[in-house]
Order: C-alpha cells, then sequence, then structure tokens
C-alpha cells in the first residue's frame, strides 16, 4: 500500500507546458513523426494505420497509437478520469469494512479492504476530490491505512504514510471523530512540519482567463491564480472554463520558488486520449498540431477525409505545413515524399481503401514466421487426432466383439473410451491452431478474392455435414448389452469432430478479408460436438 502512495505524491511527472516545451526539442526527436487521425471514423482509422506502416517502411519512427498515448498524458496532459456511481458505492463500503476491521484488531483483513478502495484512489482522487466531502472521505481512507501500521506498530512507515495522505489531499481536514487521537496528532505535526518546509508559489494562466482552476481535484480560484505556500511535489491542476466540464490533467512539479504553467484550454480540446490512443479532433485547428509537433519536438502527419478521398496534412513545429491529397485508394507513399525520404520498396506497401478492411499492421516477415509455426503446431496436432480416431476404432472392434462376462471386457472397454478426450480436444485445437495461423500469414488484399468464398463455401459445407452426422447417432443405453451401437455412435461422434476442426480454418479465410486485421479483434468461428449436440458460433467483435 505505502508504495502505492507514494507514487501518488512523488511520481516523477514531467512538468507541464513552458516548463517541457521547447527544452526537449533536438535532433533526434524531429526524426519521429506522429500519425494522428483527425477525426473517428473507421475509414481515417485505416488509412492513419497505411501511413504509419508505410513511414516505418521508410525508415521514420512512428510510435504506436499507445506510446503516443502515454508520451502525450505524461507530458502534456491526461483525460480527466471517470468514476461510475457504483465504484463510489463500492469504495465507501470498502472503507467502512476496513474500519470495523481496526476497530476488531483484525489487521490483515482491514488492508485487504484498504487496497480495494486505494485502487479507485489512485485512479481517480483528481475526481474524488472533487467535493469537499469526498475529499474528506479520500483523507479519512488514507489514515485508515496510517493507522493499521500505527497499531501494528511499524511506527516509520506510519510517518512515511500520513505525509504521503496530507499531499494527496492538502488543506482538508479529517473527520475528528473517525481516527483516534494518535493519528489525529499525527497529520497535525505533518501539517506543521510541511509549514516550515520550503515553500513555492504556483502561478497558472489560461487561454482564455477567468477559468476555474483546481489543484489536486479541489477547487481553488479563477486564472489568473496565485497559490503561494504550496509544497514541493506532483500536483495535478485542471482548468475549467465551464461549469459542466470536466478539465484534463496537468501534471505540474512544484519547486521551491515561482513556478508558472500557462493551460490553453482550446489546446485541450483539441486531442483526446483513451484507451484506443490518441487522436485530434475534427473541429480542432491544424495551428494545435503545430503546437503539439513545437512541445513534443516531432513531426506530426494528420490524417482526415476530404471531398476527394483521404489527405494527410504534414506539420512541424516551425509552423511548416503541407497538405497531400492521397486519393480514395489511400496512396500513402505521397507522405515518405512530402517528408523527404526513401520510397519503400512496392512489396512493402500496406495500402487502405475506403470502405475496405486492408490489414495495414501487425502482417510482415515476423507475421509469416509465427503462422508457419502456429500453422506447424495446428497441423500436427489434428494429424495426431485422425491418427487416435483411427487407433479408437481398432480398439472400439475389439471393445465390440467382446461379451460382458468375458475377463477383459472391461479392460477393452477402458482401452477405447480413454481415447476419447484427447481425441476431440487434439482435433478442436488442430483446427484453432490452423485457423490462427492463417489470420496471420494470409497476403493483404482488397476485398474478398473469390478462392476466399470457395473456402468458407467447402468449410460450411463440412460444418453442415458434421451437424448431420448428429442426426445418425445409434442409439447407445447400455454398455453391457450394445456396446456396438456404444462404438459406432462414439466414433460417429469423433468423425463429427474431426469434420468441425477441419471446418474452422476454411471458414476463417474469408472472414479474414471480410473483417480484416484492421479491427481488433476480429470474429473467429467456434465450433463443438458432443453426445447428443453440435453448434457453430462466431465470436468476436464487429
Amino acid at each position: 500500500m505505502l508504495p502505492a502512495l507514494t507514487v501518488l505524491a512523488f511520481s516523477a511527472a514531467r512538468p507541464t507546458h513552458a516548463q517541457t516545451s521547447e527544452a526537449r526539442t533536438s535532433e533526434a526527436r524531429t526524426s519521429e513523426v506522429w500519425v494522428l487521425s483527425r477525426g473517428a471514423s473507421t475509414e481515417i482509422d485505416l488509412a492513419t494505420a497505411a501511413v504509419g506502416s508505410t513511414l516505418r517502411g521508410a525508415g521514420h519512427t512512428v510510435p504506436d497509437p499507445d506510446a503516443m498515448r502515454e508520451r502525450f498524458e505524461a507530458e502534456i496532459s491526461a483525460a480527466p478520469p471517470e468514476v461510475s456511481d457504483t465504484q463510489i458505492d463500492e469504495w465507501v463500503a470498502r472503507s467502512q469494512s476496513a474500519v470495523r476491521n481496526l476497530s476488531r484488531g483484525e489487521y490483515d483483513a482491514a488492508r485487504a479492504d484498504l487496497a480495494e478502495s486505494q485502487r479507485l484512489i489512485e485512479r481517480a482522487f483528481a475526481e474524488l476530490n472533487r467535493e469537499v466531502g469526498r475529499a474528506r472521505q479520500v483523507l479519512d481512507s488514507c489514515l485508515y491505512f496510517v493507522r493499521s501500521l500505527f497499531e501494528t506498530r511499524e511506527f516509520e512507515t506510519a510517518n512515511q504514510a500520513v505525509l504521503q495522505c496530507r499531499r494527496l489531499v492538502p488543506g482538508v481536514e479529517a473527520s475528528r471523530f473517525q481516527h483516534p487521537p494518535e493519528i489525529l496528532d499525527m497529520l497535525a505535526r505533518i501539517d506543521q512540519r510541511l509549514s516550515r518546509g520550503p515553500r513555492g508559489t504556483l502561478v497558472v494562466e489560461s487561454t482564455p482567463s477567468g477559468c476555474a482552476v483546481r489543484f489536486n481535484g479541489l477547487a481553488s480560484g479563477t486564472t489568473p491564480f496565485v497559490l503561494d505556500g504550496i509544497a514541493p511535489g506532483t500536483w495535478r491542476v485542471q482548468v475549467e472554463c465551464g461549469e459542466d466540464e470536466r478539465g484534463r490533467v496537468h501534471r505540474v512539479e512544484v519547486a521551491p520558488g515561482e513556478n508558472r504553467v500557462q493551460i490553453d484550454t482550446a489546446f485541450d480540446h483539441a486531442f483526446a486520449t483513451s484507451p484506443a490512443g490518441l487522436r485530434m479532433r475534427a473541429a480542432a485547428s491544424v495551428g494545435h498540431a503545430h503546437t503539439l509537433a513545437r512541445r513534443l519536438g516531432v513531426r506530426v502527419v494528420l490524417v482526415d477525409s476530404s471531398g476527394e478521398g483521404m489527405r494527410a496534412t504534414v506539420v512541424d513545429g516551425r509552423g511548416g505545413q503541407q497538405v497531400v491529397e492521397l486519393g480514395e485508394e489511400v496512396d500513402t507513399r505521397r507522405v515518405v515524399q512530402a517528408l523527404g525520404a526513401e520510397l519503400p520498396p512496392l512489396d512493402d506497401e500496406r495500402p487502405a481503401t475506403r470502405g475496405a478492411s486492408t490489414r495495414t499492421a501487425g502482417h510482415g516477415p515476423p507475421s509469416l514466421v509465427g503462422g508457419a509455426v502456429v500453422g506447424a503446431l495446428g497441423l500436427g496436432a489434428f494429424a495426431t487426432s485422425l491418427a487416435l480416431h483411427f487407433m479408437r476404432a481398432d480398439r472400439g472392434d475389439r471393445y465390440a466383439i467382446a461379451q460382458p462376462l468375458d475377463v477383459d471386457f472391461l479392460t477393452r472397454k477402458a482401452a477405447w473410451e480413454n481415447l476419447a478426450l484427447p481425441t476431440h480436444l487434439l482435433a478442436f485445437a488442430g483446427g484453432a491452431l490452423t485457423s490462427a495461423a492463417l489470420a496471420l500469414a494470409l497476403p493483404p488484399r482488397d476485398g474478398v478474392p473469390i478462392w476466399a468464398w470457395v473456402s468458407g463455401a467447402v468449410g460450411l459445407g463440412l460444418a453442415i455435414s458434421a451437424g448431420a452426422l448428429v442426426a445418425t447417432y445409434d442409439p447407445c443405453t447400455n454398455d453391457a448389452d450394445s456396446s456396438a451401437a456404444c462404438v459406432s455412435r462414439g466414433q460417429a461422434t469423433q468423425r463429427t469432430s474431426l469434420l468441425g476442426a477441419a471446418a474452422l480454418p476454411l471458414l476463417t479465410v474469408p472472414l479474414t478479408y471480410l473483417f480484416g486485421r484492421g479491427r481488433t479483434p476480429t470474429l473467429a468461428p467456434e465450433m463443438a460436438a458432443g453426445e447428443g449436440y453440435f453448434y457453430i458460433s462466431l465470436r468476436g467483435t464487429l
């Protein structure tokens, strides 16, 4: 728990805006190119991925969406955290449970409750602190952990933890009747120590001015705003010009003396970060892309839709700008020419056309090698399953002619039955692995080729045949009385599995081209069969 609290208060955040922008620009950074979607649509995202792939092939350093989002949030700003009512209710319940466990001396149980509640605090304290009452709950929850340390005589760790609690929620009093006097005294001593220590001044200015300012989520005033006597460390600053809006979170490193930060709210609104990555809003000005390029020392390529297809706008931090029309066929090599790099070989192109699910990333030599390895494993598993099927058929014949009174009747029965599960598992493992290999190794194409539809038709035929076999199963009511019928039924069940497993990779071929690797995850067929049942389904997202 303590390391988590320490990360909250002292995480090494880079200063925002004026403290980091131009200082980080260097020759090494100017070779980095950020390719961003301008607007939100599948076509734009596909074209963006295609441009990035082509630029990588030409030797440019193009970060992936996760890397761009992480750096943007670390050096510029992060999306405001979101907390649901259900999460808040669970957090409150955990805190109350921790108090009960502390009062009973059950410290391990109390710390388990506090660990759960702290996970929410670590992620969303800037949101939880927006209301004074809830900010007090954050402080109280933190002090419950301090109490668990204090009462188990971990005094040094407790003193460190109470300091982190105060930095997490500055200027808010703890609930007087929720904590023993010893914990409140520790908090008071920390407040006195901080008041005598080095102090800094934080000046927050914004464009436009007159906007609300929040520090660690706590409302503090309006811009331009000066906060004197602030403890050095990492602070979360939000500027909000509308009553209902949530400002992006800027991490500011405050040092002794005067610290200034300038926040452009229009720039904040120009970009959106999410688990999917970083993108620029469609209505945002290209000037904000120039600002981004200057502050991070990179070149930026914005991909959006024009009236005649896709286009790319190449900008840098010095105000340079070049618009490249990519057309409906998305000729990504034009972007390479605009950046002045050597064109990649034609075989390495990954064009994305409007309305087509072209695979633009993750396909190349590593995917081919991976597909070959996975395919070899799949074919091996399927071949082994087929061999076991014939071996089981032989053992089934021996079992079928045996009589219940024979000495080796149970031995023959067990020898036949023991091969059932491995045969089924290896069959579907082989089908699944071969399907995955095809998804990795199939060459990129625009649309679905004819031969892929033929493959899908054959796969569908096999799947229908597998389902039809279920209706032909012989009844098997008693092994001793109808061993031959049970053997026939068992072998038919295995043939159903083998046909279904063979259908999986054949169905995968058209589905891979139909839904493509540009959307993740793609649909994949699933099939299963057993005694008296059979099904085929598609799992994934569109």
